[in-house]
């Protein structure tokens, strides 16, 4: 055997993966993976989640397809939905009639389950509760505080703009009961946080977070950072609430001489 043989053989064999080698790695592999899985758990959102997204996403192109078919004009807060889903709303809360007479009906294709987080777990009387979701009372004309815009056509959300005004969202098993959300203003133009308070309460479904619907027809999940939020009900005071002034932001803009 010569010298460039025997050379190349020993470097072989320098270089060759042991039995222990493997193990080694995959036992640093297994640790790293254990680690790791909590957090991916935290932060990856669960089928029932991607399932509400959808249904957000479903109602708010039927909210814009209904637009598109009416000249601009938008369904309202307070006429696309009638029938009072809380607890004294009695069978109300299960009568999928209300569904079906919508005016979003006909571009969902039969889809009633797009109304019900599939999160919520309320029901009455052995049967689910059929809709969890509520609009934007600042879409419609004058329907709560005449002195922030209110939208009729789509055209006229030029503040804060489609992709920043809230359409439809989640609303809290404590405070949901027509189809109308709710947000006071209280507090936000001029700025004043020690005024801010619920009128409706956003949903908290998804570990303290709720799915909501933009009027430039996206969808997504928005995580909840006051811990009094998830436990208010109707017109609940809550002063400096992040919350609350993250809705007012996303609803409706002042009138007439506007600071903000």
């Amino acid at each position: 055997m010569n010298s460039t043989t025997t050379h190349s053989r020993s470097r072989h064999q320098a270089a060759a993966f042991t039995l222990v080698d493997l193990l080694a790695i995959i036992g640093v592999l297994a640790v790293g993976f254990a680690l790791l899985t909590p957090t991916l758990a935290r932060t990856q959102p669960n089928s029932k989640t991607f399932q509400c997204l959808n249904n957000h996403r479903q109602l708010c192109r039927a909210w814009l397809m209904y637009a598109d078919d009416n000249r601009d004009w938008l369904l309202d807060a307070r006429s696309w939905m009638y029938g009072d889903v809380s607890p004294g709303g009695g069978t109300e809360q299960t009568n999928v009639s209300y569904l079906k007479a919508s005016r979003l009906s006909p571009y969902l294709g039969g889809n009633y389950e797009a109304y019900k987080c599939p999160s919520d777990p309320r029901t009455y009387l052995g049967k689910p509760v059929v809709r969890s979701v509520s609009m934007n009372c600042y879409i419609g004309k004058d329907l709560w505080d005449p002195i922030y815009l209110s939208y009729t056509k789509l055209s006229s959300m030029t503040r804060p703009g489609p992709a920043t005004t809230l359409v439809i969202l989640d609303e809290s098993s404590l405070s949901i009961n027509d189809g109308l959300f709710a947000v006071n203003m209280s507090g936000y133009d001029p700025y004043r946080p020690s005024a801010l308070a619920f009128v409706s309460v956003p949903g908290s479904f998804h570990n303290n977070a709720g799915s909501l619907s933009f009027a430039d027809g996206h969808a997504e999940i928005h995580r909840w950072r006051d811990p009094r939020t998830a436990k208010a009900v109707l017109f609940t005071s809550s002063p400096n609430n992040a919350d609350v002034a993250w809705l007012q932001e996303r609803s409706t803009r002042k009138l007439n001489n506007p600071t903000r």
